[in-house]
Order: structure tokens, then C-alpha cells, then sequence
């Protein structure tokens, strides 16, 4: 397959649906941890069929999306998701850090399925779980306040760390200042999405010929001279005349 052939099609499933993620975490698995340095945020905007925990530092500037919420986020972002299809990324934005330190934990929406967590003691659990559907964001003051718990986890097996993600789950419960992000739960599309996906599906059903912009615009029903009606700090599309048989 060309890189021709590749970049469209990659394109076009960005537009036309969110990246669904499939976790690692194993059915007999409580929770999986992931730790990371890194120098940008590279994953695309997704879901999957876990509930996460995400916490990010030393990324100011990084753009965070979290269904229909779009922010820049400070030195220290908790945020925790309890939707499986509620879109989601951390983004590079102005961030210009090299040393990006994320810490992932994911588990499963039946782990608080147990009557044993309908009892009063689990009560302020379960109803951030309930808020945490629309994405709940945690000030940096209580981030600090539970850090050295979320550092520990990782330092932890087995049974003990079990007990430290619920003692973690538990003192975020217990904060006031909790924030929801976003106000809608299910995955939106623009006007502006639609239409990329038109123009992306038009190569991607030509790729054995030459494209020009005029039939481009033909195809989308506007005049040679302006076919694309986005404005222009969404979308900043550049084509060109393409050569038929492109090599693999």
C-alpha cells in the first residue's frame, strides 16, 4: 500500500469515527497501571471499554478534550472517566515539555458492579463513578493532597494495591471542588467533520487515478475557486494534483 494510499485512509477514519481503543486489562485483573515519560502526546482522540484514571504533569500548555470540553491544562491534570464512549485525548498544544510524566490506571466497569459496594461506606465512591460519566476534573490542590497515594500504587502487588486504588478512589470521593467537564456523554460531530469526510472519501475511492482540485470541489458542490467552506482556523486543507499509480 502506498504512503498515499495509507494517509487517506488513515484520514478518513479520524473523521468518520473516534479511535476505539482496546485495553489490555485482563478479566481477572482489578485494574492495569501505566507509567510514562515522554516528550508529546501522540495517541488520537478515543474511547474504550474501561473506566480511567488519568493523571498528567509537567505538560502546561497541552490541550485536554473530554467529550465536549476543550481545555489547556495546568502543571498537574487528574481527570477521571467512567464512560465507554465518551471521547477523550490529552493533546500537545503549546506544551513544550520534555519530561511528561503520565500515570494510567484503567478498570473495569464491573469491578463496582458487587453488591458489597452498595453498602453506605462505598456510597461517596459510587456517586463520583456516577458524576465521572460526563469526565470529572480534580483541582490541583486536591491532586497534591492524594498524589503520594497515586505514587505509591505503582510500588505495590497484588492485594495491597488493590487496597491503595480504593483508599485513592475513596479520598478523591471526599473532595468538594470536583469539576464536570463535559456536558454531553456520547460522541458529537460537527458540520465541519461531515464535510471533511466527504472530501476524504472521494480520493479515497479514486486512488487509482488523478485528483484535481476542480473536480474536488465538483464532487463537493462548490465553485473551483472556493470549494471548501470551513473556517479557516478549523480546517486548512491543501491539495494537490495527484499522479495515478502510485507505486507501493
Amino acid at each position: 500500500m502506498s504512503v498515499y494510499t495509507r494517509s487517506i485512509l488513515i484520514l478518513n477514519a479520524m473523521i468518520t469515527e473516534v479511535f476505539r481503543e482496546k485495553s489490555p486489562l485482563s478479566n481477572k485483573d482489578s485494574f492495569i497501571l501505566f507509567e510514562r515519560i515522554k516528550s508529546s502526546f501522540t495517541f488520537p482522540i478515543h474511547v474504550h471499554d474501561v473506566w480511567e484514571l488519568n493523571f498528567v504533569e509537567h505538560a502546561s500548555g497541552a490541550r485536554r478534550i473530554v467529550g465536549d470540553s476543550d481545555e489547556i491544562v495546568g502543571a498537574k491534570d487528574l481527570v477521571l472517566i467512567t464512560n465507554t464512549e465518551l471521547k477523550h485525548a490529552w493533546m500537545n498544544g503549546d506544551c513544550r515539555s520534555n519530561e511528561i510524566h503520565e500515570i494510567t490506571i484503567q478498570f473495569s466497569p464491573t469491578l463496582f458492579s458487587s453488591p458489597a459496594f452498595q453498602k453506605n461506606q462505598f456510597n461517596s465512591i459510587m456517586k463520583m463513578l456516577a458524576r465521572a460519566e460526563h469526565g470529572l476534573v480534580f483541582e490541583t490542590e486536591e491532586i497534591n493532597r492524594v498524589l503520594p497515594i497515586l505514587r505509591m500504587i505503582p510500588t505495590e502487588r497484588g492485594f495491597y494495591s488493590v487496597m491503595k486504588f480504593f483508599i485513592l478512589l475513596y479520598e478523591l470521593s471526599q473532595t468538594k471542588d470536583a469539576r464536570i467537564l463535559s456536558k454531553s456523554t456520547l460522541q458529537e460531530y460537527t458540520e465541519n467533520d461531515y464535510q471533511m469526510k466527504k472530501i476524504l472519501e472521494y480520493p479515497s475511492k479514486n486512488l487509482s487515478t488523478s485528483i484535481t482540485i476542480d473536480e474536488l470541489a465538483q464532487y463537493m458542490g462548490y465553485e473551483p475557486v472556493y470549494p471548501f467552506p470551513f473556517p479557516e482556523k478549523e480546517h486548512q486543507p491543501q491539495f494537490y494534483r495527484l499522479p495515478a499509480g502510485i507505486p507501493d
